[in-house]
């Protein structure tokens, strides 16, 4: 029975993997990583992941987007991000006035 029980367990907790921050272009980079079904959800993980690398450059994180399953807590889920580190003065990372009238069509 303990057997069975350790055999559970390592299953659940095996396959946290994270795959290296890869360069896909200027300021853009791709990042993939595989989470148990006992741990964290997946796509929260690579983008908290995202945002340390962003972090440690000095920028600011701006997802462009998230791929993958999130089959958890039963099976391992995989992501895979696609994100940008740009400074705060980038135009690619302001975001347009929330106090701003919307244009309209006539």
């Amino acid at each position: 029975m303990k057997i069975v029980v350790f055999a559970a367990v390592a299953l659940l907790l095996g396959g946290c993997t994270t795959g290296p921050v890869t360069q896909s272009g200027k300021d853009t980079y791709i990042m993939s990583a595989t989470r148990c079904g006992a741990c964290a959800p997946v796509q929260g993980y690579v983008t908290q992941q995202a945002g340390l690398y962003c972090t440690n450059l000095g920028k600011n994180l701006v997802v462009r987007s998230i791929t993958g399953n999130n089959l958890q807590p039963w099976v391992p889920g995989n992501a895979t991000i696609v994100f940008s580190c740009l400074n705060s003065d980038d135009p690619a990372y302001k975001l347009p006035d929330a106090g701003a009238t919307p244009i309209q069509e006539h």
